[in-house]
């Protein structure tokens, strides 16, 4: 038993080795981008050299629009889903349809540097803008709600040369099931094989992770991006999480008590 423990040991180490080597040289050819965001809640705030003042006006039953001035530019924005608590601080009365985001890629946020930063009218992130639009004449607190299929999403981007930069319109995407169905029933009726809307969110890219913001908790689309580094992987992991337990196994056979012993 201790033989075979030592093979098995053995063969864990060399797994582990080229588990760590491929995921190394992995991480190498194709580093992953990392996305961090920083809501701004503030009607009110700096960014670059100029200065952004928001403001809504709010009809009784909770429609009107919102508009948002940078510098001498500004973006008339109608509120998508309605306002239910206007009297709530900063942007939080919107936030079922709009977040304004700080963004930066592959490093994480400095707190107290992006505050200095801010107030010096220094640049060094971008500033997003992300809404999100329900079918129109639904009850956003019910069917609105549910039918994700429906949802749009609009990305603004504040320029700091001047105006905004806009971004295309994506839908929510479309579930791994739905899709498999279009797969099901085009290989049924010998069509070709359908493809994935261009006009949909994918995962892995800033705008996938910007309209999280603006989804109701639990209602994130899933089909998370398989990272090359756990393609890389291979073989290697089950080979050492088979080897490790065998291993484990063999030891205490080894130095389990005989029932000889037991019965003493």
């Amino acid at each position: 038993m201790l033989i075979v423990a030592a093979v098995a040991l053995l063969v864990f180490g060399i797994s582990v080795q080229q588990l760590w080597t491929r995921v190394a040289r992995a991480n190498k050819e194709t580093p992953p981008t990392i996305f961090y965001f920083k809501p701004i809640n503030q009607t009110e705030f700096s960014f670059g050299p100029k200065r952004v003042v928001i403001e809504d006006e709010v009809a009784e039953d909770g429609s009107g629009e919102l508009t948002i001035r940078y510098g001498e530019d500004a973006l008339v924005l109608p509120i998508s889903i309605p306002v239910r608590f206007d009297e709530l601080p900063g942007l939080s009365s919107h936030s079922d349809w709009l977040q304004i985001l700080l963004l930066q890629e592959n490093q994480s946020f400095d707190r107290e540097r992006a505050l200095i930063e801010r107030e010096a009218g220094v640049a060094n992130a971008r500033c997003i803008i992300v809404t999100r639009h329900q079918r129109p004449g639904m009850d956003p607190e019910t069917f609105g709600e549910v039918f994700k299929s429906d949802w749009q999403f609009s990305f603004y981007e504040f320029d700091p040369a001047g105006g905004f930069i806009m971004h295309p319109k994506l839908g929510y995407p479309e579930s791994d099931r739905a899709f498999a169905r279009r797969l099901s029933r085009a290989k049924r009726e010998g069509k070709p094989a359908p493809e994935r809307s261009e006009s949909e969110l994918k995962a892995g890219t800033w705008e996938f992770h910007a309209a999280m913001f603006v989804m109701p908790k639990g209602s994130g689309p899933g089909g998370f991006p398989t990272r090359p580094a756990l393609e890389a992987v291979s073989w290697t992991l089950p080979t050492a999480s088979v080897s490790l337990v065998v291993a484990v196994f063999c030891i205490a056979m080894a130095f389990a008590p005989s029932r000889e012993d037991v019965n003493r």
